[in-house]
């Protein structure tokens, strides 16, 4: 006999094999003990007690151990006693008592009656049932670790976990970050109070389920990292379940600029090299010369100098001595190891710098390692576009003399499958030497990148994306100056197509098979 559960990661029914022939672990989230069990409440602990009887049954009969019937379930179940509404319940019932005294009482109370009820319904009580003020310290501890790796943030006495640091964020959903607001933190306070009468942190989907006490008028709070803090909006509650919809506006979207705050990094032993960030805010935010050059927000990082060729220099070292990749290909010019290939500051998400002591997986380059990770579509049509009005000069005769508009357009191609994202710029510039005789006195360039990426999700665990980046330039009498005539300058043309695929597969046991290609071919 084999025991199938729905896997939501896969949408299928799949054999439940157990991590640990011996012993089967169960896990339920329990009560929040500060008021009396609905039928609602009922509904899980009956479940979840099928499934710790049918699992219990099934070890007996020896289906995980090779027919011994040795294999130990324990079944979990712990019990909140201690958050928001628990404290929030306990000054008001019992506002006479210290606040610890009275939060004892609630939650010993409630608790009594819910184990009252449950045994009323005829379920077996857990393995074990340890309570969360019982284990404060092991939280606190975890907290910590969560902040110091980067998975979590302080805002507003809060500790919130950051969704940007998982990438795949969104996968058991199969809905990308645009689309929800995971992880923020929603309160609901009454007018001209300070604690909370309700909170609660939004799930996977964006949805929120909190419970009031009465009816009536409510400020809500609203806030996430990334996004605008939404507060004091007044909200009425009435009887019976009422439903809201709270829209937080992305940073990204309505700003040009953040204050970046630095607070000194904590000392990571298990990170072997320098790691520093700039995300789409930042690089956007540069104070760009008139070409648009990603390249030009380099200096940002620390330990980067930009010389007058454009070229950088990371950590003193050459330009040739960086490795240099795109979303994790190689972008490096194959002849003089120099990043060459230009990448609109509209497709780029961010940029990672990594110092010495580089990983294996990124190549060689003994001064350090430059990965431009680049945006993707969602379940949204996006377009931005800039830069679409030119400049004239009416030296020696009305010209167009500068052009430099950028467009992006993104969006699904089958909503909750497949997306795209383009990015185009394009920077036109004619100069006029006055020093040298007409008609042979301008010099023009035209440099335009394009970089196409799609995503297609072929199953929950298979991902699989491509791109295509193409950069051309045209320049005619090439450094012209008045020391250097047209007869001396040169034309100069270049293009560069460079092409990638990589599928992503996740393998039972969390192992990720990684495969990539990339061409890139250059005419000069």
């Amino acid at each position: 006999m084999q025991l199938k559960l729905y896997d939501t990661l896969s949408r299928e029914k799949r054999v439940f094999r157990p991590l640990d022939p011996a012993r089967v672990r169960m896990y339920v989230c329990g009560p929040t003990v500060y008021d009396f069990a609905h039928i609602g409440n009922a509904r899980p602990v009956i479940v979840f007690d099928v499934l710790f009887r049918l699992l219990r049954h099934l070890a007996k009969q020896g289906v995980w151990d090779g027919g011994k019937g040795g294999t130990d379930v324990v079944y979990v179940r712990n019990i909140t006693d201690v958050d928001d509404k628990i404290i929030a319940r306990a000054a008001e019932q019992y506002p006479d008592l210290p606040l610890n005294a009275a939060i004892k009482k609630v939650t010993a109370e409630t608790e009594a009656q819910f184990h009252a009820d449950v045994a009323a319904l005829g379920c077996l009580p857990p393995t074990h049932e340890p309570r969360a003020t019982e284990h404060i310290e092991e939280m606190k501890a975890l907290i910590e670790r969560l902040i110091a790796s980067g998975h979590a943030y302080v805002a507003a006495d809060h500790v919130l976990f950051s969704v940007p640091s998982m990438p795949d964020y969104g996968r058991l959903s199969r809905r990308s970050l645009d689309e929800m607001v995971a992880g923020a933190r929603v309160e609901l306070r009454q007018p001209g109070a300070e604690a909370a009468r309700a909170a609660a942190v939004s799930d996977g989907q964006g949805r929120i389920r909190m419970e009031v006490a009465e009816p009536g008028t409510y400020a809500l709070r609203a806030e996430r990292e990334g996004y605008f803090v939404l507060d004091k909006a007044r909200v009425e509650i009435g009887e019976g379940p009422s439903e809201l919809s709270v829209v937080l506006n992305h940073i990204q979207e309505l700003a040009e600029s953040v204050d970046v705050v630095y607070s000194p990094p904590a000392i990571d032993v298990g990170q072997t090299s320098d790691q520093r960030q700039l995300n789409n805010v930042q690089v956007q935010a540069v104070p760009y010369p008139a070409s648009q050059d990603v390249r030009r927000a380099l200096p940002m990082f620390g330990g980067v100098v930009q010389a007058a060729d454009g070229e950088a220099h990371v950590n003193g070292g050459a330009a040739d001595q960086t490795s240099y990749t795109l979303n994790g290909f190689n972008a490096a010019d194959p002849a003089t190891g120099q990043l060459e290939a230009r990448v609109s500051i509209e497709a780029v998400r961010g940029l990672e710098l990594e110092g010495t002591r580089i990983p294996a997986a990124r190549g060689r380059g003994s001064a350090g390692s430059l990965d431009l990770e680049t945006a993707m579509g969602d379940d949204r049509f996006r377009t931005a576009a800039a830069n679409f009005i030119p400049s004239f000069s009416t030296e020696r005769g009305l010209i167009l003399n500068k052009w430099t508009p950028r467009l992006s357009f993104s969006g699904p191609v089958a909503r909750g499958r497949a997306w795209f994202h383009d990015g185009f710029d394009a920077f036109y510039d004619v100069d006029t030497v006055p020093e040298l005789p007409r008609g042979q006195d301008r010099s023009r360039e035209l440099t335009t990148s394009n970089l196409f990426r799609l995503q297609v999700n072929l199953r929950p665990s298979n991902i699989l994306t491509a791109s295509h980046l193409w950069n051309y330039t045209d320049s005619h009498h090439y450094e012209l100056s008045f020391l250097s005539p047209a007869e001396t300058t040169r034309e100069r043309r270049r293009s560069l197509n460079m092409a990638t695929v990589r599928d992503q597969i996740y393998l039972s046991g969390g192992t990720l098979l990684d495969i990539g290609f990339a061409a890139t071919r250059t005419v000069l």
